[in-house]
């Protein structure tokens, strides 16, 4: 953490530490992170989700949405309509994301 970077990958940052620990471990990671510096953080836990400016949603190897943090959470939180079965395709401002 100590040499320039511009990019940091956190994989699973914080996957064998709970509560209060977690939140000092994430933000001592984040804390050394330059401004100019790009995180790319893969976790499956929401907690870590306040740390972040930007979600990219996978589903079964695929980039199924992308956009501000909070208009994915609130996408995602969307209950389906009745007899529609649930969607992860995106409208604006998310970016819908195509086959490559």
């Amino acid at each position: 953490l100590l040499a320039e970077r511009g990019i940091l990958l956190l994989d699973e940052p914080t996957a064998s530490i709970d509560g209060p620990l977690e939140e000092q471990a994430a933000r001592a990671l984040l804390d050394s992170v330059g401004e100019t510096d790009t995180v790319v953080m893969v976790t499956h836990k929401t907690s870590l989700l306040r740390f972040v400016n930007r979600v990219i949603v996978m589903d079964r190897g695929r980039m199924v949405m992308d956009g501000p943090r909070d208009a994915v959470l609130a996408r995602l939180m969307q209950k389906p309509q009745p007899g529609k079965p649930a969607q992860l395709n995106t409208q604006e401002p998310l970016q819908e994301v195509s086959a490559v």
